[in-house]
């Protein structure tokens, strides 16, 4: 596996593994202060985070960038293009919703995430092979990947405002929580965010679930039920499951507080599945029921 991360890696242009290798170990630094922040929160303000979530993007987004310049296609086919992108969103929608609802603090949890997926990325890059991609390319494939993976850098949001709620809700009920007395965003307002969160992800989902059907249903060279016994499209239609109930849930503000957390967790739970349980068990990417 080794062998084959290095190849891959190594066979980018020498811009792209700086931005790639630099984006890293930005996330990095950037986990490394979301640990001190969270034990020692006198130590450092919450504005670190924010510089370090927005280099990862810069840079990694950078990255995305050059690959989509140089390839002439949306970088979205391979396990690890895709992984990538989520982690930029993840840190872009952060970045937008910590800002907006004054809950920088989120990325206590978020930048080791963003990171994790990173090592994921390199990890998934080892298993790069050299096909011919045209046949699964073009403004469908864009349309379809790239909405899902916003809305799973929603979910990975509302995931990690979940967290938070159960972390201040603990911290409330110990001593610990004097040192943060002040600190962090009131109970109520991290629950706004995972009902906010809740009501973007699910049009998204729902979206790029539909463009995929239909784009399978004229494309695929397989019949459609193969399609639907594909493991990557059984994990996203369960996730879409729990994506409709988070949404139904914050329409009719039906759960509050630790059952309204768990509910977004499970939903991360789900996100990891599809973005990358299949890889682990084995599936072929269910793009290849589209090629010839």
């Amino acid at each position: 596996m080794s062998g084959g991360i290095q190849t891959v890696i190594n066979s980018f242009p020498l811009v792209e593994r700086a931005l790639f290798y630099s984006g890293g170990a930005c996330l990095l630094a950037g986990s490394i202060a979301a640990a001190v922040r969270a034990f020692a929160p006198d130590h450092l303000p919450p504005a670190v985070l924010r510089v370090a979530a927005a280099g990862g993007v810069a840079l990694h987004g950078a990255l995305v960038a050059a690959r989509w310049s140089a390839e002439g296609r949306a970088p979205l086919i391979h396990g690890f293009e895709a992984t990538l992108l989520t982690a930029v969103f993840i840190l872009a929608v952060y970045l937008l919703f910590g800002r907006r609802s004054q809950t920088l603090d989120l990325g206590i949890f978020v930048l080791p995430l963003a990171f994790c997926l990173a090592l994921a990325t390199a990890l998934l890059a080892g298993e790069v092979s050299e096909r011919d991609l045209s046949p699964v390319s073009g403004a469908a494939l864009t349309l379809h990947v790239g909405t899902a993976l916003l809305a799973y850098a929603v979910l990975a949001l509302s995931s990690a405002a979940a967290a938070l709620y159960l972390w201040q809700s603990r911290l409330l009920k110990s001593k610990a929580s004097s040192a943060w007395a002040g600190r962090l965003p009131p109970l109520g307002q991290t629950e706004r965010l995972i009902f906010a969160c809740a009501r973007a992800s699910f049009p998204l989902m729902t979206f790029s679930l539909a463009v995929g059907f239909s784009w399978a249903a004229t494309a695929a060279t397989s019949p459609l039920r193969d399609w639907l016994r594909h493991p990557k499209v059984i994990s996203a239609l369960a996730l879409w499951a729990v994506s409709l109930a988070l949404f139904g849930v914050s329409i009719r503000a039906s759960y509050h507080g630790r059952r309204l957390a768990y509910l977004a967790l499970l939903g991360f739970a789900g996100l990891l599945a599809t973005l990358l349980g299949t890889h682990f068990i084995g599936a072929p990417p269910h793009a290849d029921l589209l090629r010839p």
